[in-house]
């Protein structure tokens, strides 16, 4: 089965916004939100102004039986117009394609959480990157709080935005 960087590419562009709206329009997504963010939500723009782009957002999605990194829940969806079981992505997968497109397909990519939180569908919070430098997001969790400590990732993981980043090189 191809990994989730990989199936998101068969679906149309359309095809994904689409699903991601319906999500939004199903109050799938949650948050901690004002009435203009949940509209911002609902409109499937992820570049509008009152688009919540700090807090975390969770899909109320039921998740299949199968769990993710630290017992993550990886809730599926199937992408709107198909019905096939094997049409069905993981809701972060669909955030990720509306901030940042699809993933350059030349080398093997994953999404990575920039909050560190597995559980996030905020588009702003997610990226696009290869695995070994997904895995030292973990490094910035566990040292964030050293101080002089800077994340040597761009984009930066959450809570880093302020502080200027040394480069990481894999």
């Amino acid at each position: 089965m191809p990994n989730g960087a990989e199936l998101i590419c068969r679906f149309s562009a359309d095809d994904l916004k689409e699903t991601w709206k319906a999500m939004a329009e199903k109050n799938t997504i949650e948050g901690k939100l004002t009435s203009d963010e949940v509209t911002a939500l609902k409109s499937g723009d992820v570049h509008h102004k009152n688009f919540p782009k700090a807090s975390c957002l969770k899909s109320t999605l039921k998740a299949g039986a199968r769990k993710g990194r630290s017992g993550c829940s990886r809730s599926r969806v199937l992408v709107k117009g198909f019905r096939s079981k094997n049409d069905k992505v993981f809701v972060y997968h669909i955030a990720c394609f509306m901030l940042n497109g699809k993933p350059d397909q030349t080398v093997p990519v994953t999404c990575s959480h920039l909050c560190c939180d597995c559980s996030c569908v905020n588009p702003h919070h997610l990226n696009w990157e290869t695995l070994s430098v997904n895995k030292t997001r973990e490094c910035c969790q566990l040292f964030k709080k050293l101080q002089g400590y800077k994340c040597p990732h761009s984009p930066p993981c959450a809570g880093f935005e302020n502080r200027s980043c040394v480069p990481i090189e894999l």
